[in-house]
């Protein structure tokens, strides 16, 4: 398979009007693309082209793909902001429900966990997180998101499973 040569954003721009997208200000696209890029953009397309001809319905213009596009911004926004409330509840729960359960210390505690659970690496990511806080690394990426992880259980029947987002 040979790889589509790079256009700059001119070129995108020609592209887009010779597809029939009605373009009123090609500045306004390019500094668009600039921010968002073509390939991305080009999702917006696939309910305005045509499956026969491969070009834009009549009347499709550049400025409704783009109304689209920051619509679809602003709900995923409201979404996701949404989802991690969820999020932090949830943690917050099973991590009280386990600690009330288990002790303050019974996610150190095999025992605690049902047969999925790969103990041993998860007391090692738990290690590695107090060692990056102890020299002072709290902002590191890995320890927030892992440590999340390690108050985060996932409740299963009378045995906890503990997920780290890959296999353990």
């Amino acid at each position: 398979m040979q790889l589509k040569k790079s256009k700059t954003y001119k070129e995108q721009v020609e592209i887009l009007r010779n597809k029939g997208l009605k373009i009123q200000n090609s500045g306004n696209v390019i500094s668009f693309l600039n921010h968002v890029n073509y390939y991305r953009f080009s999702g917006y397309f696939l309910p305005f082209i045509s499956k026969t001809d491969k070009k834009f319905h009549d009347g499709t213009s550049f400025e409704q793909l783009e109304n689209i596009y920051h619509f679809d911004s602003e709900l995923r926004k409201l979404i996701m902001g949404t989802i991690d409330e969820i999020e932090i509840y949830l943690k917050s729960q099973i991590s009280y429900y386990h600690s009330q359960k288990y002790d303050a210390e019974g996610y150190t505690d095999s025992a605690n966990y049902n047969s999925k659970h790969n103990h041993n690496a998860f007391l090692q990511r738990v290690s590695t997180c107090w060692k990056f806080r102890q020299v002072r690394m709290e902002g590191s990426r890995f320890c927030e998101v892992n440590s999340a992880y390690i108050s985060g259980l996932v409740g299963m029947p009378d045995k906890l499973f503990v997920g780290f987002g890959g296999k353990l």
